[in-house]
């Protein structure tokens, strides 16, 4: 394999892209809600967390379901897991020494829900992952305590739950194109997920139907703020993360969705970055 295919594969499989794409979040919440920038504890933790999380996740599932070039990579680099697992964990931990009790509630819950979703510790071995049609709604609303209240609960209280909503949808999206892709092993598995249940094409028009309301409340927040950048930028975001879900019906490689569809966190995160940048 050539080089930039192994340094691709280690940032996709190995969790370290999605975990940059939390930290990008993050700060750009900070910059959207106009709070101070992020302390260093609280963006250590949001990228050690998101490693730890989704290497744990991985690490823990059935061989039997080991079928993805993910899978399989990580089949390949097994002994590099476990040290890895516990050393991010390790660092996320002292960074909590850091947070506030109010900080240390939100991430008592993020942290139960994500180990009862990825880990067989309910009864009969059942996890919350297998709830198939709230699933994407599980993960969009951790994903929103992580990049969006905790780095600026202390914003102005109305903008804060906008843009809490906003993050939300927009995760919302991220994660139903997800199980567009988990189909076919989804329902192998008896995981009754929203396209498994009601279809592809159902599943891009409710995609679509988000994106619509990702934009309503981009508006009614940069309207108020009068931001005609940052809402520009949002737009953008809005309109290429329709077009990368679109070239989903054609492109299924684990890459494209890991590196793209992942990646449109860093794209929405960038492009904000850039229009606040402008509007200084």
């Amino acid at each position: 394999m050539p080089l930039a295919g192994i340094i691709l594969d280690w940032l996709l499989y190995s969790a370290v892209w999605i975990a940059t794409c939390a930290v990008a979040l993050s700060i750009e919440s900070a910059l959207i809600l106009q709070t101070s920038f992020p302390s260093w504890h609280l963006l250590l933790f949001a990228w050690t967390s998101t490693f730890c999380h989704y290497n744990l996740h991985y690490f823990s599932r059935e061989k039997h379901v080991a079928l993805s070039g993910r899978d399989r990579w990580i089949g390949s680099h097994r002994p590099w897991f476990l040290p890895a697992i516990l050393i991010s964990g390790s660092i996320s931990l002292f960074c909590l020494l850091h947070f506030s009790w109010m900080e240390l509630a939100a991430v008592a819950v993020m942290t139960a829900i994500s180990m009862l979703y990825s880990l067989p510790l309910l009864p009969h071995g059942f996890r919350l992952k297998q709830l198939g049609v709230f699933k994407p709604f599980i993960l969009a609303a951790v994903w929103t305590i992580m990049t969006v209240w905790l780095p600026a609960h202390q914003a102005d209280p109305l903008l804060l739950t906008l843009v809490i909503a906003r993050r939300f949808v927009f995760m919302l999206i991220l994660c139903l194109a997800f199980d567009l892709r988990d189909q076919h092993k989804d329902s192998v598995q008896g995981i009754r997920t929203i396209p498994v249940r009601w279809g592809a094409s159902f599943t891009y028009r409710l995609i679509d139907m988000q994106l619509i309301l990702f934009v309503v409340f981009a508006v009614l927040v940069e309207w108020q703020l009068h931001r005609w950048l940052m809402l520009l930028a949002l737009l953008v975001s809005a309109l290429l993360t329709k077009i990368a879900i679109r070239f989903t019906a054609q492109r299924t490689s684990e890459r494209y969705y890991l590196g793209v569809i992942d990646g449109m966190m860093m794209v929405q995160a960038l492009l904000v970055g850039l229009a606040s940048l402008a509007q200084r």
